[in-house]
């Protein structure tokens, strides 16, 4: 099994991304109804020639005509999948042998979340078995909106987010901790919770600029927040990243070897991304996957006025890459 190490790990906001768009390689973003997934065209206008800027679209009905216009103006190939996103990058990456290290950025604001896991994934298996990686995980936050007024279809499937973050353990008898992620989906949490029986549990509140969220946030999660130990509820800061990493990190160092660590992370995408990162660090950790986002009326998600775009940057690094060619 392949190690990989997770360094450099910090905070950028829209003024590094413009500043470092230049240097990328590589820049993937998802095209949606959301107004706020447009803003990533902004912030990769000062991308080099050479940057390889895929568009894909997670659905080309809703989406106007317009906007791919202005995606392709800007040097954007537009691809229907993810599928062909990561076609796209293979053939590409050829080009790019000659670099020890590969810089890449990743909006994750409108993106599938097993759509995400399947993009690293490619990147941990075809990417950093000859490159370093410095990746950098961009999020533009959306103006609250009142959650969807239906009821929340059942689960039908819930199992790890992918194979590669499926997570696991030297000593497979030990107790399970499940770790979830708050968001104002109501009862996922919950379900999550009753879907596997756990000997500890741990939640992370979101605290977001935008404060009606984490009041819908606490209203739908009022059950599984009651039954949480104190010691046991985490809060976060959602437009702090690097922040969130080192709180996830620091439980997995201090649980991984009590506990098999099993991760829920539900609400804003960029505690799902982060999460995935810890997970590249800490194979025993998995990242599991509620199904019914593919399944959710497309909504308009307006950027918030309070905060714009921010996100983290990291190294990601193959240990065989470091190993000496004589030994």
């Amino acid at each position: 099994m392949n190690k990989y190490s997770v360094s450099k790990v910090t905070n950028i906001n829209s003024d590094d991304i413009l500043d470092e768009s230049e240097k990328y390689d590589f820049a993937i973003v998802c095209l949606s109804k959301e107004s706020r997934s447009l803003e990533s065209r902004k912030l990769l206008e000062r991308s080099s020639p050479d940057c390889k800027k895929i568009a894909y679209l997670s659905s080309i009905k809703n989406l106007e005509s317009s906007a791919q216009e202005d995606y392709l103006k800007s040097n954007f190939q537009i691809c229907n999948s993810v599928e062909e996103c990561l076609s796209i990058l293979d053939s590409v990456i050829k080009l790019k042998e000659h670099k020890e290290t590969l810089s890449l950025c990743i909006d994750v604001s409108s993106i599938h979340r097993r759509n995400l896991a399947s993009i690293l994934s490619f990147l941990l298996r075809e990417l950093s078995a000859r490159h370093h990686i410095e990746l950098s995980i961009i999020y533009t936050l959306a103006e609250y909106s009142t959650p969807p007024s239906f009821d929340v279809q059942p689960n039908t499937r819930v199992a790890p987010v992918h194979s590669e973050f499926a997570g696991w353990a030297s000593l497979p008898s030990i107790p399970i901790a499940v770790i979830v992620g708050l968001g104002y989906e109501k009862d996922k949490a919950l379900g999550a919770f009753e879907y596997i029986e756990s000997n500890e549990r741990i939640i992370y509140i979101p605290n977001s600029p935008e404060a009606e969220y984490k009041d819908q946030v606490l209203q739908h999660n009022d059950i599984v927040i009651g039954a949480t130990e104190p010691r046991n509820i985490i809060n976060y800061q959602v437009d702090k990243p690097a922040l969130i990493f080192m709180s996830l990190r620091s439980l997995m160092e201090g649980i991984k070897n009590e506990f098999r660590p099993i991760i829920f992370p539900f609400g804003p995408k960029i505690f799902f991304a982060v999460s995935l990162i810890v997970a590249i660090a800490n194979p025993e950790v998995s990242v599991w996957y509620v199904s019914g986002e593919e399944d959710e009326t497309p909504v308009d998600k307006k950027t918030s006025g309070k905060v714009s775009t921010f996100g983290l940057r990291c190294l990601l690094e193959n240990s065989r890459l470091n190993e000496d060619p004589e030994k």
